[in-house]
Order: structure tokens, then sequence, then C-alpha cells
């Protein structure tokens, strides 16, 4: 038996006759750029978090980047985030010429530690924070909000990898200034490419953000552009992937804790704290974690580190000049990290074979 990390054909194999149907009909109706498709998975998605607008554009990094130009965020501006994310989270910082600031991760949950955030804004002028719902974890929304009441910085929410995930019954991204999505395809909620799209309740941003996503044009006026920007728009066949999908999302994040639940009965581990988690990824923690990777990849199980260099250690950032044990809860994460299969339409035969296999290789 063979498992990966991800496996996306499952989902798709549930979804081959309304996804051929799909392509199909783009190209019958000559519908490549923006148009009913886009405009159905805003509306799609915007309801589903209970948000006013829903832009949607080619990736969860420019999603990042043209939510902090929207917001007027740019050069010599301090932007905080974690050091142990994906590197689109500071290098969108980068791209609008302002400034990342790094902050420590809490060691049980690998969200960001908000003790080091505070101390930071007591000491340092920070326009806007990032926080990341990592691996599909939520951060306390209160903690950031009442810092955000106190301090006056922008909120913009990271949620790549937390798709339907709540905070007392309220949706991640919809708490701060903006919410950002990515649609990478192994994302719970992901397309067939990249795609991404950002999520807000104010209508100034949300019209900075359809101009930012389409070479800074005027809306409804074709050849009259407002500023210089890119083409960051949103494929009509990614959004009517996504509207598809999204109809499964609910059921699809309630597999995936059934199946977390199920390891964390078989298997007696030392878990990352994923109690309001909708799994992303499901993970362990060991320092010897790249044996047992090893070993399970023998048994043809596919495990994953996410993420082994914290950013501040990564050659892209040796600008700001951080060495190692700055950041000593995201360095112990990046060396102790151990991602195990878990997807939608995971059988109980896949998820049997995962544990026992995981229990031969640490009982060695």
């Amino acid at each position: 038996m063979k498992i990966p990390l991800v496996d996306l054909r499952k989902q798709h194999d549930l979804l081959r006759e309304d996804l051929n149907n799909l392509f199909n009909d783009v190209l019958d109706k000559n519908n490549f750029v923006l148009g009913e498709y886009v405009n159905n998975f805003e509306n799609d998605f915007k309801n589903y978090l209970n948000s006013k607008y829903c832009v949607g554009l080619n990736s969860g990094t420019a999603a990042l980047e043209l939510g902090l130009r929207a917001l007027g965020l740019g050069e010599g501006d301090k932007i905080a985030t974690v050091t142990n994310t994906f590197i689109a989270t500071a290098s969108s910082i980068v791209n609008v010429d302002a400034d990342p600031v790094f902050v420590d991760s809490n060691k049980n949950d690998a969200l960001i530690n908000m003790e080091q955030l505070k101390e930071l804004l007591e000491k340092e002028d920070i326009k806007a924070v990032i926080p990341v719902h990592l691996y599909g974890n939520v951060c306390d929304m209160n903690k950031l909000l009442k810092l955000k009441q106190d301090y006056g910085f922008f909120l913009i929410e990271d949620c790549a990898q937390a798709h339907g995930a709540e905070f007392e019954e309220k949706k991640v991204g919809t708490f701060g200034d903006i919410g950002s999505f990515s649609f990478f395809p192994a994302k719970i909620l992901g397309g067939i490419g990249d795609a991404g799209c950002v999520i807000t309740d104010k209508e100034e941003i949300s019209e900075k953000l359809y101009a930012y996503r389409n070479a800074g044009r005027v809306k409804n006026e074709k050849y009259k552009h407002e500023f210089i920007a890119s083409n960051h728009r949103l494929m009509p066949l990614q959004a009517g992937v996504l509207s598809l999908k999204l109809k499964y999302l609910d059921k699809w994040i309630d597999e995936r804790r059934n199946i977390a639940k199920f390891y964390k009965k078989e298997l007696s581990l030392n878990n990352l704290n994923q109690d309001n988690s909708v799994y992303y990824m499901y993970v362990v923690l060991d320092e010897n974690r790249d044996e047992i990777m090893r070993k399970m990849n023998e048994k043809n199980i596919q495990c994953g580190v996410h993420y082994p260099i914290p950013l501040h250690l990564q050659p892209a950032f040796d600008f700001l000049e951080h060495k190692e044990h700055d950041f000593v809860n995201s360095e112990f994460l990046c060396k102790n990290v151990l991602c195990i299969p878990i997807y939608q339409g995971m059988t109980e035969e896949e998820m049997k074979y995962v544990v026992e296999s995981f229990k031969a290789v640490v009982s060695r």
C-alpha cells in the first residue's frame, strides 16, 4: 500500500463529471478572463464566511501582497509576523517595500506568541500584524483584537491553511481588516492550480483590490488606469472548480477531524495542540523526526515537514541579520515537526496502515 501525504485524486474522482462539465462550459462560453465564474465564486465564498467582499486572485501570495498595498502599507512601515511559516507571509512584506519584524511562535500550537508580540508593540511602531492560522490551527482572535484596539495596527489574517476554521463560531479571515486565502491545490479548499483571494468588510479596500488585480484599471472603464499595477486575476476555470469544492468543504473538514481523532486515540505521540483545528496538517513533534520520516517512507508512507527552516534563518532574509536562537520556539518546531497523511477520502484501511507503521517505526 502506498499512502501520500495528500491525495487529491479522491476528491477529483468524486467531482470528475462536474469538473468535465465545467471545463466544457468554460470552453463553450469562451469565458477565460474574470466573468461569471469568478463573480459566482466570490459571492459563494464571501457568503460562506459571512463577509461583505471577496476579491479573487491568482495566488495566495498575491492576496497577501495586494492586501498590504490596498491598506496603504509600504516603504518604511514595520509589519510583524511569525518566522515559522511559508515564505510568502514575509516576502509579501518585502515586496511592498515594508520591513518585516519577526515574532516567535508558541511551542505547543505553533501560533503567534502574544506575549512577545505585545512586547514588540510596546517598543516599536508596528503598522500591521499578520498572524498565521498555521496547519489549520486558530489564533486567539480576542487577544489579537484587544492588541489591535490598544495599539492601532492593521490586522491581516493569513488563512492560507485554515479554510472553514472558526474562532468562537466566527470564520477566520473575518476578524481583521482583511483575510488572505490561498487555494493552492493541496489546501483543504484548493484549485487545480494556483489561486487565492482577499476577504474584507470594507468597500474601499475591495475597490482598490479589484484595481490592483487588473492593471490598475478603473471599474467599468476598460482603458482608464488609476495607478500602475500588474495582472493578478483569478482564472474562471479555477473559480469554477473552487465553487464546486466549496459545497463539500464542511464535510471534508469533518472527515479530517475524524481522522485526527482516530490518530489521537491510536497513537501515543507528542502532538501539537490542534484542539480547534481544521487539520490542514496533522502534526506530531519528535526530535528523531528525520529518521522517522525516512523509515515511514520505506513503508511507502509519505510524511512532510512544514517547515524545516524558520524564516529568520533563511538566506533570503540575511539582510535582517538574525542568528540562531533568536526565536527558540520556532527553531524547536522546525527541528521537530512531522506531518503525517491526512486528506479527504482517506479510508479506514489507510488510516490503520499509517498507525501500525508509525507504531512499528517509533518502537524500534
